[in-house]
């Protein structure tokens, strides 16, 4: 053999080898989401989420995914998948009917990639409890649009410690449309 085929073949055992050795340090995470299903879409968000709660029909609906208690008016954490044959208003998103809309702000275009592009917005929300207390949220909005069955999607997020903005556009990357 010659100077050079050895060479080849010793840079090409160190590649391999240094492969397997990675693999084996660091084995490969199984997804930490689940899959759920949104009118025809689907979309996958994090296994620690709270159980969904669908309503609607394939042509206008909505899945929740929040955590609040029983007594309380309020959400203590909440993610809204919303979807209709039309675009969904910044009055529809809210979580439950004691939040107040305090004002609607337009974002940037996105890029999701795989030809995906979206809009965002950010609603300001306000809430008074029973106690007297008075709770102001913040909701991130991805709107989608999937053109195989003429349906605008909203992916909403009350953004907290756990829900930040870039956790919104990662289930927002996940929707696959029929």
């Amino acid at each position: 053999m010659t100077k050079t085929m050895t060479l080849v073949l010793v840079i090409g055992a160190v590649v391999i080898v240094s492969s397997m050795a990675s693999l084996m340090a660091e084995p490969v995470q199984a997804s930490k989401t689940r899959k759920i299903a949104a009118g025809k879409a689907t979309l996958q968000v994090p296994l620690n989420m709270p159980k969904e709660i669908a309503g609607g029909s394939p042509v206008s609906g909505s899945v929740l995914l929040g955590s609040r208690d029983d007594c309380d008016i309020t959400y203590d954490s909440f993610t809204g998948i919303y979807w209709s044959d039309r675009f969904i208003p910044g009055s529809a998103l809210l979580p439950t009917p004691a939040y107040v809309k305090v004002s609607e702000q337009a974002g940037n275009e996105l890029d999701l990639g795989r030809g995906k592009n979206a809009k965002t917005r950010t609603i300001k929300l306000s809430a008074e409890k029973p106690c007297g207390k008075i709770v102001q949220e913040t909701l991130s909005v991805i709107d989608l649009y999937c053109g195989s069955t003429r349906t605008h999607y909203a992916i909403v997020g009350m953004l907290d410690p756990f829900m930040t903005q870039p956790r919104v556009v990662e289930i927002a990357q996940s929707l696959q449309c029929p």
